[in-house]
């Protein structure tokens, strides 16, 4: 039986488009009918307006694999001496949107397994409060996540934090490196670069396989003194998306989104942070047509259950340990009871997701195997899918849902406002 290094390095040697294409065009020409999406190759689809977000999905579990292994040298090299040394009191998970989001599902899972302050702080909070939006204690080892590392936000938040608090330490973690993230790391000796592979630097408008590997990136932080655990962990998750996935695009291929008009994510713990991401895909995917919200199980209760009716799309994200599945049990019980929602799917953590036909019990959903971390990873590509086929399901092209230009695969550069330097400083 292979080991668990081998499994991911026979999985991260796949990581480009041509062994992409043949796994579409392979699995799924064998157990789904796809052929209006697999037609006239990579190619035909690209120009079809869905190629390159089809194809950054379905390559999840190769650049996972590839992502987890430079994770674990990253950490060994970076992470662990400035660990050692005391460079750091706290982590400030720093980033904008999805990348935003990539913090609020590693953030709980480090902070559990470093027993040091972990806060996912918006990029944006860094350019309007300056350092106020850091954690305390000081110093901060400030943990910058982008695909392209060219928004506005990155570069001018890491500026403001070298300069307020001068004792913190950065680590980028990467799609581009590129990207402006990474140019002012050389000669800085408070910081480090962790550049993922550069299939992961999506080239679609919404991010994918971006999202889930800057996540996957990120955990491996938490996991700096035990690297089998990391990639053992890292290895279920890539081979089970890869098992499961012509299974879980065809359910959600199948789900009724004509009669959806909104959706809600559900998830506490890292599997939040997961649902905020999905509830985002679907938001922008469908450019708005669709609106999505994210909850926690015990949070909808209070107000946000207003906004669900019979045309909601729920699908809920089960935690892996005992205690907060058995309330996320209870919720979505109540919320069958009352015959909400047009569509309710569960997904519980290591399992394709499901329909929900019957009630389901508290007793529901059993300890799991995959720690938190990994299985809300696992929930976004599902989270993804849904938005890829509501998309299409509006008439609209994944790798460009907006024609209109509202939203762009990078925001474009906006006036920073820094009192403390001239106002051009940047074009000096």
């Amino acid at each position: 039986m292979p080991t668990t290094l081998e499994t991911l390095r026979t999985l991260a040697a796949r990581a480009n488009p041509d062994e992409i294409s043949q796994v579409l065009e392979g699995a799924f020409r064998s157990r789904w009918g796809l052929e209006v999406l697999l037609s006239d190759g990579e190619t035909g689809r690209i120009a079809s307006g869905h190629g390159h977000t089809l194809r950054e999905i379905a390559q999840q579990p190769f650049v996972w694999a590839d992502t987890a292994l430079r994770a674990v040298e990253a950490v060994k090299a970076e992470f662990l001496p400035r660990r050692a040394a005391g460079a750091f009191r706290s982590i400030a998970m720093v980033g904008s949107g999805s990348s935003h989001y990539v913090g609020e599902l590693a953030a709980p899972a480090l902070q559990v397994r470093l027993g040091v302050p972990v806060v996912a702080v918006p990029a944006g909070n860094l350019l309007t409060h300056g350092k106020e939006a850091l954690p305390l204690p000081e110093p901060v080892l400030l943990v910058s996540i982008a695909r392209s590392g060219n928004s506005p936000e990155s570069v001018a938040a890491i500026r403001i934090a070298a300069r307020e608090a001068p004792e913190t330490q950065f680590l980028h973690i990467t799609c581009n490196p590129e990207g402006r993230l990474a140019r002012p790391v050389a000669g800085d000796p408070r910081a480090a670069v962790l550049a993922l592979h550069p299939s992961t630097n999506d080239e679609s408008l919404v991010m994918t396989s971006s999202f889930t590997s800057l996540a996957l990136a990120a955990l491996a932080l938490g996991y700096a003194d035990e690297p089998e655990r990391y990639l053992s962990q890292a290895e279920q998750l890539a081979t089970h998306l890869a098992a499961s996935f012509a299974d879980m695009f065809a359910l959600a291929e199948a789900l009724p989104y004509a009669e959806c008009r909104r959706a809600v994510y559900l998830g506490s713990g890292c599997q939040y942070g997961a649902a905020r991401e999905a509830a985002l895909k679907l938001t922008e995917m469908t450019a708005g047509r669709v609106v999505a919200m994210a909850e926690t199980h015990l949070g909808l209760r209070h107000g946000p259950m207003a906004a669900l009716d019979h045309e909601t799309l729920i699908v809920s994200f089960t935690p892996p340990a005992r205690r907060p599945a058995r309330y996320a049990a209870d919720l979505v019980g109540e919320l069958r009871l009352k015959e909400l929602g047009c569509a309710t799917i569960l997904a519980d953590p290591g399992e394709t997701p499901r329909y929900i036909g019957e009630e389901i019990g508290a007793d529901a959903a059993p300890d799991s195997k995959i720690d938190e971390g990994f299985a809300a990873i696992g929930n976004v590509a599902f989270g993804q899918m849904t938005g890829f086929f509501a998309c299409i399901g509006n008439g609209l092209r994944p790798d460009a849902p907006s024609a209109a230009g509202v939203i762009r695969r990078v925001v474009p550069p906006f006036p920073v406002y820094d009192d403390a330097v001239p106002a051009r400083a940047d074009n000096d």
